[in-house]
């Protein structure tokens, strides 16, 4: 009586039902439906960061550059043409022209541009380069007399604006006076 609470187990029902069981868990196939979901969240994410990226870095840039143009509204460019005194006979050029002027003085500068894109207009003309004597590297050169015959950098002194014409390092013609560089240039 002992074993009237008790069902009894039979053999052949507990391998049909583990059959069974193994089948069902065959049928049941694993579903990367998760996976693809993180993915295509992680896919998502990196987008929206990347756009949010490229939209501050646009409105940054955006920004900086209008308050550049409200600071300096000239126009603001890198001249390869200006040069200081040390490289006056220094430049990889065989021959070419370098004009030494207080570019501060806006009536000789203007004089001394209209001069040289006038000359450079013509079909045969030499390189020319400026000197800005008004600046700090160059206002040691200034003085009361020229050296119009100066061997190297450190001897060169001009009175005014004065044009010079290196050929091979030397300076071959010293002209001063802005009318003498006008009919000089023409």
């Amino acid at each position: 009586m002992a074993n009237k609470g008790k069902k009894k187990i039979n053999k052949n029902t507990m391998k049909k039902d583990i059959n069974k069981e193994k089948k069902k868990i065959e049928k049941i196939e694993p579903t990367n439906s998760d996976g693809l979901w993180h993915g295509f969240i992680v896919v998502c994410a990196i987008i929206i960061f990347i756009c949010l990226f490229y939209i501050l870095a646009v409105h940054i840039t955006n920004k900086n550059g209008e308050t550049t143009k409200k600071k300096d509204k000239s126009d603001v460019s890198i001249s390869y043409s200006e040069i200081i005194v040390g490289r006056t006979l220094s430049m990889s050029d065989k021959e070419y022209l370098v004009v030494l002027y207080d570019k501060s003085n806006s009536d000789i500068s203007q004089s001394i541009n209209e001069y040289i894109n006038k000359y450079n207009g013509k079909k045969k003309h030499l390189n020319v380069y400026s000197v800005d004597m008004s600046t700090g590297l160059n206002k040691k050169y200034n003085g009361d007399s020229s050296n119009t015959n100066p061997k190297k950098e450190s001897e060169i002194v001009v009175n005014g604006p004065t044009l010079i014409k290196v050929k091979k390092g030397k300076v071959v013609d010293y002209i001063e006076g802005i009318d003498d560089i006008s009919n000089y240039l023409n």
